[in-house]
């Protein structure tokens, strides 16, 4: 069964959420959808360092 989660009502960094859906099998994660929060380069190597996947 594939896991996944979003991030949309967490109150914290995106690093911190990885860490956290890593340790309980989430496979991938859907991004709050404001462009101006996240940088690109910075989000991809955020989810290849903790070997999550942007699901959305």
């Amino acid at each position: 069964m594939h896991l996944s989660t979003h991030n949309w009502m967490r109150a914290e960094p995106l690093e911190t959420t990885l860490k956290r859906i890593k340790k309980f099998g989430y496979e991938s994660i859907e991004i709050s959808g404001e462009p101006e929060q996240y940088k690109i380069n910075e989000t991809r190597a955020l989810l290849k360092e903790h070997g999550i996947r942007c699901w959305g």
